[in-house]
């Protein structure tokens, strides 16, 4: 090899070191999915945080990537619900507190989470989150943006396209309260969860004491279904998707079912 072929490659990697990582358009905004029940934030390192459904509004705009930051667009119905030392609970507006990404696996949950420090800060050893009506979340503004989410597409997103949504999923029936058990599920499931069978029977009393222990018969009963068909998979069995994973699966399929439902809805009144 001649000396300019030997140094023309690693002219060409110097100068591709320097040229700027392309940036996506924003993604879509967020429904926050209707809530039936206070969940519980749960506190380790420092901060407390648990998982929330979402699903997609403006289905011209690319799906989010894992892990990607998010703000409160709408949030009138969203609170926290606090818990001080003596047992007493207050509620306060959720958004000035709180940080919000997508989950590791996709646009079907967020994670909204909130520093120990600051629930100290706010007189309270607990914290759970409540969702009401039309809650709905923007993507964090990146600058260079190609097509930037304007105030025009995000009044459509959070005014007539959530209210859509609220009526095509959040108050529609269907698998809306099995999306809600699986949720409750995931959040008392540890994430490792899955590998050592002697667990099953305190992992699925983790879960009845969520809000899902009050729901009515059939519902538990369904949710022990959905949990004891992961628990009897043989890929949990094995290791290779721990019993959250499973659940969280589970929970996905039926949220993209969702978004679809809501998508066609949305195109057939257009």
């Amino acid at each position: 090899m001649t000396a300019r072929h030997f140094i023309w490659p690693l002219f060409a990697a110097a100068l591709f070191a320097f040229v700027p990582t392309q940036i996506n358009a924003a993604p879509q905004v967020l429904a926050l999915l209707e809530t039936d029940a206070p969940t519980a934030l749960t506190c380790d390192a420092g901060v407390c945080k648990a998982e929330f459904t979402t699903y997609c509004l403006q289905r011209e705009r690319d799906i989010p990537d894992a892990a990607t930051p998010y703000t409160v667009a709408e949030g009138r119905h969203l609170r926290l619900v606090l818990t001080s030392p003596n047992g007493g609970t207050r509620t306060v507006p959720a958004a000035p507190h709180l940080r919000i990404e997508t989950a590791r696996r996709g646009h079907t949950a967020v994670t909204l989470s909130m520093d120990a420090a600051k629930l100290s800060e706010l007189g309270a050893i607990a914290a759970a989150i409540e969702i009401g009506g039309g809650v709905a979340l923007a993507p964090v503004p990146v600058a260079g943006d190609p097509n930037p989410l304007t105030e025009a597409d995000l009044a459509l997103a959070i005014g007539p396209l959530r209210a859509t949504g609220m009526a095509t999923v959040d108050r529609a029936g269907g698998t809306v309260s099995t999306v809600w058990s699986l949720n409750k599920m995931i959040n008392a499931v540890p994430p490792a969860a899955g590998k050592d069978r002697s667990q099953r029977a305190s992992l699925w009393q983790r879960s009845l004491q969520t809000p899902l222990g009050q729901a009515a018969p059939d519902r538990v009963a369904a949710a022990k279904q959905d949990f004891d068909t992961c628990w009897n998979s043989r890929v949990v069995e094995v290791g290779a998707v721990s019993m959250r994973s499973c659940l969280q699966r589970k929970h996905d399929r039926l949220m993209w079912d969702n978004t679809v439902r809501y998508w066609k809805d949305v195109a057939a009144g257009s």
